[in-house]
């Protein structure tokens, strides 16, 4: 399986091999404090393990944020949460990690 991108308006990574890329995409962007989107059943995962060991685990020199409450089929308080999250953390960037809730909750939304 190769990675493969899109963007619309942000880039999406997916496939074998897309956490490697992530340290250099951060860094590219300036991103110092990424603020991690997903759901509680992914953080037992070995997956969710990898990302942790990409971005530095609890005990290592961590410079992330967590926001683990994203429903199944996301309701409006997991995005007001999670901005709440995004602004207490400091944070800069956001990763959606997970499927399609962790990323319909994770992408941008514009001001009203």
């Amino acid at each position: 399986m190769s990675i493969s991108t899109f963007s619309f308006p942000t880039t999406t990574l997916c496939g074998a091999g897309a956490l490697r890329e992530l340290p250099g995409r951060l860094k590219q962007l300036s991103v110092a404090r990424p603020l991690v989107v997903t759901d509680p059943g992914l953080i037992a995962t070995e997956s969710f393990k990898q990302l942790e060991a990409v971005l530095g685990a609890d005990g290592q020199r961590r410079t992330w944020c967590l926001f683990q409450g994203v429903h199944p089929n996301p309701v409006e308080s997991d995005v007001t949460l999670t901005a709440e999250a995004y602004r207490a953390g400091g944070c800069d960037a956001v990763i959606a990690f997970g499927g399609g809730s962790a990323l319909d909750v994770g992408k941008p939304r514009g001001c009203s």
